[in-house]
């Protein structure tokens, strides 16, 4: 049976190269964990940007410039769910009324 959830996702941070615990914690906390992998999946764009800025690599001002962008990235956080919705059905006079809540 293939690991799902949680499970998979801190066997897939630990062959990242993270330690268990570590990815245990960030696989626990959803925000984190979809503010990480955007981090991820954006760093070739973030280097180029910021070596466009003069920044190199190992310096404070690449650090800096990397720090700044993952710490103002917007995190995606799913829509909030609907709430339910109960509808009834009478017969009123040989017609259907339905009515929701």
């Amino acid at each position: 049976m293939p690991i799902r959830g949680k499970a998979y996702a801190i066997a897939w941070l630990q062959q990242q190269g993270m330690d268990k615990g570590s990815a245990t914690l960030l696989a626990s906390n959803k925000p984190a964990l979809r503010q990480y992998l955007m981090n991820r999946s954006m760093a070739p764009q973030d280097d180029a940007y910021c070596r466009s800025l003069g920044a190199r690599v190992g310096t404070d001002a690449y650090v800096q410039c990397r720090t700044s962008i993952s710490a103002n990235r917007p995190v995606n956080d799913p829509p909030t769910r609907p709430k339910p919705v109960t509808c009834t059905s009478n017969v009123v006079l040989g017609a259907v009324r339905t009515t929701c809540l």
